[in-house]
């Protein structure tokens, strides 16, 4: 699943160093945004790579003739792009290792992960809410969990494990059809929470709205 992964997170983040209107810091190669994860190792190839280039600052501050001077480099240097593409893997194979990946059809796996790294807790919300859809539809029971659904919490618990196990068997049971139909499910509810955001605070999010539902929709489309 390793290339299936980072070759979506390619296509949907882009390959270059940027940094987005309104947005604090850049954002890597693959999806990795500085502010959120100053720590990611990849920043320390990045500025290793700025330093190469004799620019000495912040990458806070970094104009665009600087990113597109970086980028040039990244862009053709082969070994490059192969260092940075370990470094992406490196980082999303530690950020997802607590998400019962396992446990979801496969069909379901890419879009989960593009929601998560755009929300990590709405991502993992919309697949709560997604279960809890598939109990009140009666293709899956509540039997062995605390309460009848499960709790739309955004964190993923030994209770969110239960529920996706119960979704792997009805997967085993169906089939891909099962796999797209819970892949819809979850993107249904991501979509709801964009929508959400845009109403309640329209001066904060609406000029993030058209991408992330173009995001969605492309998820839908590929289903």
């Amino acid at each position: 699943m390793k290339n299936e992964i980072l070759d979506y997170l390619a296509e949907a983040e882009g390959l270059t160093v940027h940094k987005n209107k309104g947005e604090e810091d850049i954002t890597s190669p693959y999806g990795i945004y500085k502010h959120i994860h100053p720590d990611a190792k990849i920043f320390e190839y990045i500025d290793s790579l700025l330093l190469e280039l004799s620019i000495q600052k912040n990458t806070k501050k970094l104009e665009k003739k600087e990113l597109e001077k970086l980028n040039n480099k990244i862009k053709t240097t082969k070994f490059i792009q192969d260092n940075i593409r370990d470094l992406a893997w490196n980082f999303y194979e530690d950020y997802f290792s607590n998400l019962y990946l396992s446990l979801f059809p496969k069909e379901a796996v890419i879009s989960f992960l593009s929601m998560y790294t755009t929300s990590s807790k709405a991502g993992i919300m919309s697949t709560q809410k997604a279960i809890n859809d598939v109990i009140s539809n009666g293709f899956i029971s509540s039997e062995g969990l605390k309460s009848k659904y499960l709790s739309e919490d955004g964190i993923f618990g030994n209770e969110s494990r239960k529920g996706l196990a119960k979704i792997n068997q009805l997967y085993k049971d169906g089939g891909i059809f099962v796999g797209y139909w819970f892949e819809e499910k979850m993107i249904k509810h991501m979509i709801l929470y964009y929508d959400e955001l845009a109403i309640e605070k329209p001066e904060k999010f609406k000029k993030f709205y058209k991408g992330w539902r173009n995001r969605m929709e492309k998820l839908s489309d590929t289903a």
